[in-house]
């Protein structure tokens, strides 16, 4: 690895941080998880009924509470609904965000309750916001973020006076790495999903940040493309 180039630190789930980095090779990596995925034990209502995924983490803490039943899944995007129709939902995609989401809920109008399948930590009101339209929502929380460490590797790169891109696609992952990056001695450029993740951010000030055009992984790889293009041509 060269000690001179810019390094990607990755802090999604090792999964997601791997699928990402495969994505652009450019740029070696260094995967440090800052958040786990827990499974919670919510009481599920009895009978089947249509669920709202948010991520494909709320699909695999559903999933170990519960086979699929052959019910509707409303997705936020492709890859949540990709994972849903692998464990045996009929899964529908919002193809966006969660404004999207919310969007495509109504216009479906589902009939009967829904099941919101969501982490203890989120940010937004999906479930509020669909009650005040009409829909019947029993929000159960399957899934928790415990905070981690990082990685030694990490650390070294973060005090390090090398380039790190950082992409952030979430306000607590955001939040979190504002505490785990106070002490940053790299030149940070960091890469947000969104306007609220990049809110979430009180680390120090990035030499640079991009907010990605669009709230998916596409949009955010094809960022971190053009930055470090931009970079490699400055």
């Amino acid at each position: 690895m060269n000690q001179n180039a810019p390094v990607m630190l990755l802090t999604r789930p090792l999964e997601a941080s791997q699928r990402f980095a495969d994505a652009v090779p450019e740029v070696p990596s260094v995967i440090s998880p800052i958040l786990r995925i827990v499974p919670l034990s919510p009481v599920l209502p009895d009978a089947p009924a249509p669920v709202i995924f948010t991520s494909a983490n709320g699909v695999w803490a559903f999933l170990q509470l519960r086979a699929a039943a052959d019910q509707v899944a409303y997705c936020v995007g492709p890859r949540t609904a990709r994972v849903a129709q692998d464990g045996g939902f009929r899964a529908i995609s919002a193809n966006g965000a969660v404004d999207d989401l919310e969007a495509l809920i109504r216009a479906e109008r589902p009939v009967g309750p829904l099941i919101y399948a969501c982490g203890k930590v989120r940010t937004g009101d999906l479930d509020d916001r669909l009650r005040q339209t009409g829909s019947s929502v029993i929000t159960c929380e399957v899934y928790d973020q415990a905070p981690q460490r990082l990685t030694e590797t990490a650390q070294e790169i973060l005090a390090s006076a090398r380039t790190v891109i950082l992409p952030l696609f979430s306000p607590r992952s955001a939040a979190l790495m504002s505490g785990a990056s106070q002490a940053a001695k790299a030149p940070l450029h960091l890469v947000f999903l969104s306007e609220n993740v990049a809110a979430a951010w009180s680390g120090p000030p990035p030499k640079q940040y991009v907010i990605a055009p669009a709230p998916n992984m596409p949009a955010m790889v094809e960022t971190v493309k053009l930055l470090v293009g931009t970079r490699s041509s400055g």
